[in-house]
């Protein structure tokens, strides 16, 4: 399936904020904060991660993963969020740390990650693909890369899209993928190396490699995004919230069912991804595969 780019309207000028853990924690106790009575939930989100989570032209976090927050705390009357932002690793080491109580942003699953955090009931999903040149336009999967044994670029050490190629070579033993990976990386240096030929292809979400077309069309006209799977997503909580994600999971549950997540997925994504996330199969990393 070849997936170009979703027609959404950036909004603002994304700001580059590094955020102290201190100004989260100062007001903080060993008690929950609470306001008139309700309790605070302090979400954190990235500054820069559209449409997922991304700072508007108003510097106040904004995106999908802000509205859905905002559409649970309306039906969790004990609770109300307020949403700061960071960047990084520093977004999951506050998490753990519990300098927040939830980490919003579409996270995907690894067995690290269960370690250190609540996964609540999955929120949204995303496609994943390959980004390629005209030279390797029949690649459109991992087992056609494999076969052919073609150069991945690094993958981001610290991000969930280890899930898919862990998940691909657990399935596939006689036909792995070799991957390196890598503490930093943009999705823009990377798809400039795949355009060069440093590497043949690279492994990224729909929605990052859209916001890299969307900024630098000329690398839109030089690639192609060809998805392959899709992956189930998750806001992310301090290991000593269950109480919280519980009454989360069962907001979000509400939520799906009367439409309004498929809604807000289609507002800032253009289409709905959760009948094909739904069919994801319950192992490990709630994938499904869409072009086999």
């Amino acid at each position: 399936m070849k997936r170009k780019i979703v027609s959404v309207t950036f909004i603002g000028t994304l700001l580059a904020v590094t955020l102290s853990a201190c100004s989260t924690a100062n007001a903080k106790t060993s008690e929950p904060e609470t306001k008139d009575g309700v309790t605070v939930v302090h979400a954190v989100g990235n500054t820069n991660y559209y449409p997922l989570v991304f700072l508007g032209d108003d510097n106040e976090l904004t995106g999908y993963a802000v509205d859905v927050n905002n559409a649970v705390d309306e039906l969790l009357e004990e609770y109300t969020w307020e949403y700061e932002a960071s960047s990084g690793d520093a977004i999951l080491m506050g998490t753990e740390q519990g300098l927040y109580e939830e980490a919003i942003g579409g996270f995907y699953y690894t067995p690290e990650r269960s370690e250190k955090f609540i996964f609540p009931t999955y929120n949204g999903g995303s496609f994943a693909g390959l980004v390629v040149t005209d030279a390797h336009d029949d690649v459109r999967d991992l087992s056609i890369a494999a076969e052919q044994k073609l150069k991945i670029a690094p993958t981001y050490a610290g991000g969930g899209l280890i899930a898919f190629l862990k998940d691909y070579n657990e399935k596939n033993p006689d036909n792995q993928v070799e991957y390196e990976t890598i503490d930093e990386r943009t999705d823009f240096d990377i798809t400039q190396d795949v355009i060069s030929g440093r590497y043949d292809y690279d492994l990224q979400n729909l929605h990052a490699y859209n916001k890299v077309v969307l900024d630098n069309p000329e690398l839109g006209e030089k690639t192609n995004f060809y998805s392959f799977a899709a992956i189930k997503s998750f806001d992310l909580f301090n290991k000593d919230q269950q109480e919280l994600a519980d009454r989360y999971s069962w907001a979000i549950e509400q939520l799906k069912e009367d439409g309004t997540l498929q809604e807000l997925y289609v507002k800032w994504f253009g289409e709905d991804i959760f009948p094909v996330v739904d069919a994801a199969d319950e192992s490990e990393y709630g994938i499904i595969y869409v072009n086999k």
